[in-house]
């Protein structure tokens, strides 16, 4: 990434030190700010706010106060907030493409982007995972992906393992070929009747949404039973990623077809159930193909 300079300096908030919270510190300018960052070989967190977002004050309130979270980040990374609405962040705002509040940043010392979240993470294991995975990224040799992608070169090709891997690349932002190569190998084992049917929905779960793909259909085909074996929030949050995958398809293409299945899929599969109201379903599909 191409990195800018600017010479204006940051106005950022400060904390009162304290192993409860994380810590979050001023510098002159975000050339400062990555100096420091490559003097301590640490990343940087960017936490960029605005006075009035309700979900920046969440985070202000619900994570970064929790002392679990603020050891790690206060351990390994330097923490920065920025002012979203500042004149004098503007730069920083225009040159990281920050379009809504909160927006998260893990900066390099080079300033390299090596994650981002547009929006909060409330969830405390989510939070610590956000940092976590920068850290892969900043020094890949560590990851989950490349880790199993030696364990596939020496010869293991154990079904869940196969899974695991799938899902690691898809975090290490492997091109879908290659994801889609080791989705293929899981299903030629499970041919052979060498997969479990929990691992094969387990597996139909994370890779497979098209309304024309037939392991989706054996995965609806045997509601009662994988509700029994995952419980009724798997199956139907489920159901919301095939909606969400197909709508999105539906809307690339202007597919008013596809459309209409998504909206019949939806009727069909939410009526007579609590997990996720039907209305809400329905509200939701609707307004995202009028949106398009």
């Amino acid at each position: 990434m191409k990195i800018f300079s600017i010479s204006l300096c940051l106005f950022i908030l400060s904390y009162s030190p304290s192993f409860s919270q994380i810590i979050f510190k001023k510098f002159n300018g975000l050339e400062n700010a990555l100096a420091e960052s490559k003097a301590q070989n640490k990343p940087l967190f960017f936490d960029t706010y605005t006075d009035w977002c309700y979900w920046c004050k969440r985070m202000d309130a619900d994570v970064f106060s929790k002392e679990d979270v603020a050891a790690y980040y206060n351990e390994n990374f330097i923490c920065v907030k920025v002012d979203g609405e500042a004149e004098i962040s503007a730069d920083f705002v225009s040159n990281y493409e920050v379009n809504g509040f909160p927006c998260m940043l893990i900066l390099s010392g080079d300033g390299e982007i090596l994650n981002r979240s547009d929006g909060a993470i409330t969830d405390i294991e989510n939070f610590k995972n956000f940092g976590k995975m920068a850290y892969y990224f900043l020094y890949p040799e560590t990851s989950p992906w490349k880790i199993n992608e030696s364990k596939y070169n020496e010869g293991n090709r154990d079904p869940k393992f196969l899974m695991d891997y799938a899902l690691s690349m898809i975090d290490g932002k492997y091109e879908q070929s290659s994801i889609d190569a080791i989705v293929n190998e899981f299903w030629s084992i499970a041919e052979t009747g060498g997969v479990d049917e929990n691992t094969r929905m387990e597996m139909i779960y994370s890779f497979h949404d098209a309304f024309n793909d037939k392991r989706l259909n054996e995965f609806l085909a045997a509601k009662t039973k994988v509700i029994e074996n995952f419980g009724e929030e798997f199956y139907y949050m489920k159901c919301i990623n095939v909606i969400i995958h197909n709508l999105e398809q539906a809307k690339i293409n202007d597919d008013e077809k596809l459309y209409n299945q998504v909206l019949a899929f939806s009727k069909k599969e939410f009526k007579n159930q609590e997990v996720v109201p039907l209305d809400e379903v329905l509200d939701y599909v609707k307004s995202a193909w009028n949106e398009r």
